[in-house]
């Protein structure tokens, strides 16, 4: 099976700028996000958001800097992450912020 582009009269590629553009904005969007999956790493962090049905609401790769001021915008939600060295401060900060940061053992 080959991969092609979706033709303009498609619907599946309407859908798919949606959500990307849906992805990387700010404002409704955010509001809806109830739980957060970070992957910590040294210089980079990745940020999963998901609403309430479960779908992808957030998807972003930022800067730790980044990452906790773009979490000090959104109301308090469910924030998991794998523990490593720094989750232990990561949380304390998402918990002084008024997110449920929870740290799973890796796995």
């Amino acid at each position: 099976m080959i991969w092609t582009t979706p033709t303009r009269g498609d619907t599946v590629g309407a859908k798919m700028k949606v959500l990307w553009q849906s992805t990387f904005t700010e404002g409704a969007v955010m509001n809806k996000v109830i739980a957060i999956g970070i992957d910590l790493a040294k210089n980079l962090v990745s940020v999963h958001g998901v609403d309430e049905r479960g779908n992808s609401v957030l998807r972003k790769t930022l800067t730790p800097a980044a990452m906790f001021e773009l979490l000090a915008k959104l109301p308090p939600c469910l924030v998991g992450m794998e523990a490593c060295s720094g989750a232990h401060d990561t949380a304390r900060r998402l918990k002084a912020m008024g997110h449920d940061a929870r740290i799973m053992a890796p796995k």
